[in-house]
């Protein structure tokens, strides 16, 4: 979306003077559009159980670099040890909850959703998603399905919560509604202490206040 605002602010100001560079950049910003709303409506993104044959992409997700740097996983001393979580992680995916459950793009897993904590009417939710699927708006839709859901089975708030610098995560929170908790949380994470912050949004706007 910042792309096409970008490529709309441009073709905008150079409006007055069409040139042929102005307009292959305009059809190139114009085709990206298109591309990635295709991408978006060929892929549809569902929360369901874990496939048993997702098992290595589970385990390609838990060792990630980049998604170690926010979404807190263990060290594994062996690859045997990341692939015994990824099953327990499959085996949670088939409860009927949001324990876990694989974010997909159609067919394919990107992602994890989970819960991190429930308290009555009240549930606190987790997500990463593969590095390359970034940026594409799997995460947001990911989270707007989980919301509706977490709702339609009675919970009346649901937060999340990133580190600080997360701002690719804060944002996906805040593009589904989410506000800012007056909450806070100082959290040790691999050598580093990180400001970890809290978004909510309720059925009833009034109860997260």
């Amino acid at each position: 979306a910042d792309g096409v605002a970008s490529w709309q602010r441009k073709f905008l100001w150079n409006w007055d003077i069409p040139t042929s560079r102005n307009l292959a950049a305009s059809s190139i910003g114009l085709m990206r559009s298109n591309e990635q709303r295709m991408r978006m409506e060929r892929e549809t993104v569902n929360l369901k159980r874990i496939s048993q044959e997702d098992l290595a992409i589970l385990v390609e997700l838990l060792t990630d670099d980049t998604v170690k740097q926010t979404y807190m996983v263990p060290d594994f001393a062996s690859p045997a040890e990341a692939a015994k979580l990824a099953q327990r992680l499959i085996d949670y995916s088939q409860e009927e909850n949001l324990r876990t459950k694989g974010i997909y793009a159609g067919d394919q897993l990107i992602g994890i959703l989970n819960q991190t904590e429930v308290m009555e009417d009240r549930i606190e939710l987790g997500y990463a998603i593969l590095p390359h699927y970034h940026n594409q708006g799997y995460g947001t839709e990911a989270l707007r399905i989980a919301i509706g859901y977490c709702f339609n089975h009675g919970f009346r708030e649901v937060m999340t919560g990133a580190f600080e610098e997360n701002l690719a995560s804060i944002r996906i929170m805040m593009k589904n509604g989410m506000q800012k908790l007056d909450r806070q949380d100082w959290i040790a994470y691999r050598g580093k202490t990180h400001m970890c912050v809290y978004y909510s949004i309720c059925r009833n706007q009034q109860c997260c206040k």
